[in-house]
């Protein structure tokens, strides 16, 4: 009796550790400022969760995002949630403001961003060699967007329907540049009198040209 007593005391120990445990480990990974609505992720390496499983998920209502150094890629469907699924229970949509990235983040998920409606302006670090389809498609708000000199590939429909997006500068680094990637405020429909500031010869370049944006030729 005393022998089962005492396992069961044990089981109980064990249990109450890997509670606190699990509750310590996700403290670490983020932390948020009810104050400041400021939602701070602390993750090496690459980000394998998305608005779904995110340990973060129970946070309500932030408004700033700040990503720390040694996260080295944003996964796809990090903050944005597909509309109308009332299974995904981070939906961050409409709430999210401004969002820090850091530069040990080398490459942006599709989706990641994707309808998060308030955020106004971006910044994308030097680090940064890719981003995804539809990263921050459906940002209605957004209009002013700072790439990195680094950036090799922008794929299809990355700033599509952001009809507040009325120009964009690529960078010499810029190798590809997929369909509809900006431009567009919907998959059919351009944006007015939108303009593309690059270099000749250029992705860019061939970009404006083969959608018929007005181009405008960088010296340095």
């Amino acid at each position: 009796m005393k022998k089962t007593i005492k396992l069961f005391l044990t089981f109980c120990i064990m249990l109450t550790s890997i509670s606190a445990f699990s509750a310590c480990a996700k403290e670490r990974l983020y932390s948020y400022n009810n104050k400041t609505k400021t939602l701070t992720i602390n993750i090496k390496g690459k980000m394998k969760y998305n608005c779904e499983n995110a340990p973060w998920k129970d946070v309500e209502q932030p408004e700033h995002i700040v990503l720390k150094k040694g996260v080295t890629s944003i996964s796809s469907w990090g903050f944005g949630c597909k509309i109308g699924e009332e299974s995904a229970p981070l939906n961050y949509n409409c709430l999210i403001k401004s969002v820090k990235i850091p530069n040990t983040v080398k490459t942006i998920g599709a989706d990641a961003f994707w309808h998060c409606t308030s955020i106004k302006k971006i910044s994308i670090p030097n680090s940064v060699k890719s981003i995804a389809s539809d990263a921050f498609g459906e940002c209605k708000n957004l209009s002013k967007v700072k790439l990195s000199r680094k950036l090799k590939t922008i794929k299809s429909f990355v700033f599509s329907d952001c009809p507040k997006l009325k120009k964009i500068t690529i960078p010499k680094s810029v190798k590809k540049i997929g369909k509809k990637a900006f431009g567009y405020k919907s998959y059919s429909k351009k944006i007015k009198c939108f303009t593309i500031k690059g270099y000749k010869g250029t992705a860019a370049e061939k970009y404006a040209k083969k959608n018929g944006f007005k181009f405008v030729a960088l010296n340095k």
